[in-house]
């Protein structure tokens, strides 16, 4: 793989023509590299395949059925239909201006096949018309699982986009990464213990729902600056470590987010700033001192139940969660969190 790849132009790959990159510059997708920094905004769970009789009308699911008659009418205007059947019940497949050639590949009659889309219920019938994803048994990894919800426009539907992201996830070019082992390790025994001590003194019923570590050497700009903010609920303790410069600013925290109570954590030079966040309460914000870049640790413990930190700190799941998907784009695009 050329070492340039990030860096050529999108129609570069397989599948993109003219008419696709036309609607991917509407997006600001004109280089692979763009494809990498376009982050999903959320996920679409296919994960779970369902028997016919569990359907529920208008979610999206996933179903294993045996394709059992198609019906193309020769009227025009009217739709394909493709009747499937589960040992549980009876759905309808239907398709408007699909080629029956095509469909007849898709669905090989008395074959199992692996459709998902959304659920809809017509003349005491369920149905799934346009399915998003039809496989075969053999293929069914490719659509049983959570897949990327992306912010698409015009002319480019999931699968589409899909193909390309993973295309270009599939060659990316393998980079080593420059912290050895040995590192990792001296960091993690490091401060593991002593941040576990600190999460267990500031919010000991979080302690429980401690999943893994991470840890990030972030260097910022002299003049970055990043705004009044409380962390995602997946951190269930935040750390910094300040390294360089000497002198630079340290790490402020509010009463509000409207900046009232305002207190520095001074920057020094292998200080160490821990807290455990809580919504709408651990308010803070940082910023470069226009002469130097800034240089530190980030350590923090983390959790993949979002939902159980809720309940930790009784705060409610539904409005705090939406907050959690939104401020990542809302800060990407506009600079602002809610």
């Amino acid at each position: 793989m050329k070492k340039d790849f990030i860096f050529s132009p999108i129609d570069n790959l397989k599948g993109v023509g003219p008419q696709l990159s036309k609607y991917l510059k509407k997006k600001r997708i004109e280089k692979v590299k763009d494809v990498i920094l376009n982050l999903p905004y959320s996920e679409t769970d296919r994960s779970k395949i369902y028997k016919l009789k569990d359907l529920e009308i208008g979610r999206i699911q996933t179903v294993k059925i045996q394709v059992k008659k198609l019906n193309f009418p020769r009227i025009r205007n009217l739709p394909n239909r493709i009747t499937c059947v589960d040992d549980t019940g009876k759905i309808e497949i239907v398709y408007f201006n699909s080629r029956e050639g095509y469909l007849r590949k898709l669905f090989p009659l008395n074959k199992f096949v692996v459709v998902s889309g959304k659920i809809n219920y017509f003349n005491k019938k369920y149905q799934i018309t346009n399915p998003d994803y039809v496989t075969s048994l053999e293929d069914q990894e490719y659509v049983v699982k959570n897949i990327p919800k992306y912010n698409l426009t015009k002319g480019i539907n999931e699968k589409k986009y899909r193909n390309i992201s993973e295309q270009v996830i599939n060659n990316l070019p393998k980079i080593d990464d420059w912290l050895n082992e040995n590192f990792i390790k001296e960091i993690h025994s490091k401060y593991h213990k002593k941040a576990l001590n600190i999460l267990k003194e500031l919010s000991p019923n979080k302690i429980p729902l401690y999943d893994y570590s991470e840890f990030h050497i972030i260097e910022t700009g002299s003049k970055s600056k990043f705004p009044i903010h409380d962390d995602t609920p997946d951190k269930l303790l935040s750390g910094v470590v300040y390294l360089k410069p000497t002198i630079n600013n340290g790490t402020t925290f509010y009463d509000t987010k409207n900046g009232k109570g305002k207190r520095t954590v001074d920057w020094k030079v292998n200080r160490a700033v821990f807290f455990s966040r809580i919504e709408r309460k651990t308010w803070h914000s940082y910023a470069g001192d226009e002469r130097n870049n800034r240089i530190v640790l980030v350590y923090n413990l983390m959790t993949k139940n979002i939902k159980e930190v809720y309940k930790a700190e009784n705060k409610n799941f539904l409005l705090g969660f939406i907050r959690f998907k939104l401020n990542p784009l809302l800060y990407r695009f506009f600079k602002i969190t809610l």
